[in-house]
């Protein structure tokens, strides 16, 4: 078992994502990843599909952790790769990953990472995912249908209301197609397209207004901002921007502030395109840098409370990596925190910002 605990801080405030090792023998980590949450004592508050798909009936609420595993488990320890029955009576070796959910020196609880190990197990982890984003797919294009149906009969606010659930369908309609085009065994590469990086953030922030308005909190996308036309993944972007925006609300200050920036800058002559989003919250305490991208850390916890596992940085970490980027951050504690992407892009660059 492989356990991840609390780990030594750097004292930088502006970092680069580090190195993320492969994760099986082939460095293939596109397996199905059961997720645990647990209260400080170790027992079950809640589980996702995949979880339940590996365990079966035991995986429920209440349930003490130590039942998964023939092995014992000591959260906060260090130990082996261990073995769990996942299916039948043949134990299956699994890698586990146990972080704390929160930020403090006594954790409030964790969150458990299980990912199977063997060859046989793994493919069937990619027929059930692939069922599932299948499955998924015939609700959404209903929501899709009969929002557009909508939107044809409705105007001002309530058509622009409407548009967003079509715009946010076609996200999750995007992501679904994105997981099915993983996990066939020979997928294509994903092929760039030519967009417009001021409607990416115009699109993301008008989605995030609702969620922004329910705490009070106003959006803003700076007036001095450069918006070139790249050629890029705009899916992969916009879960980036989506990410940002999502975290800038959620540990802002009741009534505060977002504001998204882009601009262009030069590096050796290669060209990046940064995008900036700032918020007016708390800001992130100094010596918690190693930390800021690691899935399941919610470094805010201690300040507030706010829904989610603690995965979103981690994942626009591995968009950035997609996207032959970096990503980082600055922060003032108490004040404010800014998270930034930058990518390169192939000139010619077309800027659409107004002079």
């Amino acid at each position: 078992m492989i356990i991840e605990s609390d780990k030594p801080m750097k004292s930088q405030t502006e970092v680069s994502p580090p190195k993320r090792k492969p994760s099986g023998a082939n460095g293939d980590d596109r397996r199905l990843a059961g997720i645990l949450t647990l209260d400080a004592s170790g027992y079950v508050e809640s589980s996702n599909v995949a979880m339940q798909h590996l365990y079966g009936d035991i995986c429920r609420n209440g349930q003490h952790v130590s039942v998964f595993f023939q092995t014992p488990i000591a959260l906060g320890n260090t130990a082996d790769t261990i073995s769990t029955k996942l299916t039948g009576s043949n134990p299956i070796p699994v890698k586990v990953t146990i972080s704390p959910l929160t930020s403090s020196v006594v954790p409030q609880g964790y969150a458990v990472l299980v990912e199977a190990i063997s060859t046989g197990e793994l493919l069937n982890n990619r027929t059930f995912l692939a069922a599932l984003s299948h499955e998924l797919r015939t609700p959404l294009n209903s929501v899709l249908g009969f929002s557009q149906i909508l939107r044809t009969e409705l105007s001002g606010e309530q058509a622009e209301s409407v548009e967003m659930i079509e715009f946010a369908g076609q996200h999750l309609l995007a992501l679904t197609d994105q997981l099915l085009a993983m996990l066939q065994p020979n997928a294509a590469p994903e092929e760039n397209e030519a967009f417009s990086t001021e409607t990416l953030a115009k699109d993301c922030v008008r989605l995030m207004t609702h969620q922004a308005r329910a705490r009070g909190i106003s959006l803003h996308i700076e007036p001095n901002s450069r918006w070139p036309v790249i050629r890029q993944s705009r899916l992969r972007m916009q879960q980036v921007l989506i990410n940002f925006l999502s975290n800038a609300i959620k540990y802002n200050r009741a009534n505060g502030h977002v504001h998204v920036r882009g601009m262009m800058l030069q590096e050796a002559g290669q060209p990046w395109f940064r995008l900036a989003v700032r918020d007016t919250g708390f800001g992130i305490e100094n010596g918690s840098d190693d930390a800021v991208f690691e899935p399941f850390v919610r470094l805010e916890q201690s300040k507030m409370q706010a829904s989610g596992l603690g995965l979103g940085l981690s994942i626009c970490q591995e968009m950035a990596k997609l996207l032959g980027g970096r990503i980082g951050y600055v922060s003032e504690p108490g004040a404010s925190t800014t998270f930034w992407i930058e990518i390169p892009v192939s000139p010619p660059v077309r800027d659409t910002s107004k002079k």
